[in-house]
This record gives structure tokens, sequence and C-alpha cells, in this order.
């Protein structure tokens, strides 16, 4: 099931789209990987990052700050919600998030909120976070379907899928 599915997937409750036979996931899997790291920190020549390439920014998965304007906007749009809660010394969110597959996902299906795990953070206490790093995946009213603490490409697709397929189900009932 593609990512940029949620959406018609909440409107008409049922799976839209197959998943992958797993050897055509590995292999796409690969791919992303090796673009992803041969555009380097430049983003567009290898290790130097030379060569012309793109700006990160134009690259960069869309971010809200608060959990609260979130759920405003997934509500609205009818999307689901990733949460990133990162250690407050993370400057960028990590570079799998920069991957053309997880920008599109943040822009249709996905409202993606990156908050730091600090003491007083109302969502750390709502969800019953203790360590960064910790991926939620969310409905669009901030019910929690899925929970991860690795984030890696594969860590993140698995969430995604997972939150999806419980909603379908959810809604088929």
């Amino acid at each position: 099931m593609s990512l940029s599915s949620s959406k018609a997937l909440i409107r008409f409750g049922h799976e839209i789209g197959s998943f992958r036979d797993p050897v055509e996931w590995v292999s796409t899997f690969l791919l992303l990987e090796t673009s992803v790291w041969a555009q380097g920190p430049g983003g567009g020549g290898g290790m130097g990052g030379g060569g012309g390439g793109r700006d990160r920014r134009n690259r960069e998965a869309k971010w809200e700050e608060e959990l609260e304007r979130a759920k405003n906007v997934a509500q609205k749009d009818e999307r689901f919600i990733l949460v990133y809660l990162c250690d407050p010394e993370e400057e960028d969110p990590p570079r799998v998030f920069d991957t053309e597959e997880l920008r599109k996902a943040s822009q249709d299906g996905w409202v993606f909120v990156r908050e730091f795990l600090e003491g007083d953070n109302p969502t750390r206490e709502e969800y019953n976070v203790n360590r960064a790093p910790t991926l939620l995946g969310l409905d669009q009213y901030g019910n929690e379907f899925s929970r991860a603490s690795r984030v890696g490409l594969t860590d993140i697709r698995g969430l995604m899928k997972k939150v999806e397929s419980q909603m379908a189900a959810f809604i088929k009932k």
C-alpha cells in the first residue's frame, strides 16, 4: 500500500492497493538508501557534496512543531500523524526523513510533528514517552496506534503501514 493512499483509506474506509512482494520491497529499499547516501552532505556530489546538487531544504519533509496544531491539520485534511520525539540537542531531523517517499508522505497522507523530549513536554506526558528517539503513529484525533524507538526507513515504513492497516480494519467494523 502506498503512503499516499492513507487519505483515501480514511475517506473510503477500505484498504486500497496491495503490499509489494518482498524481493521488490528489498530492492526498492536498497535503491533508496543508496541514492540518499550518494547525494552526500551537500546534496549531489558524493562525499564532498559538490557538483551543483539540490539544496537539502528542497528535499526535507514538512514538519509541524506542536502536536495540537498537527491534530487540527490532520482532522481538516483527513491525514494520519507521525510524532518524532527527539533529544533536545538534535539540530535537524535524521537524514532518513529527506527521502522523496517521506517528503511526499509529510505533504499528502501524514502530518509530521517533531518535538523535543524535555521534562515539561505535554506530548511526553500524554503518551508516556521516556526516551528519545521515539516515533508515534497516531490517527487524526491523536489516538496512538503504533510506536517505535528506532528511526530508520524500515522502522518508519513499518509504523506507517501498521497505523494504516489498523485504521482500515477499524473502519471496516
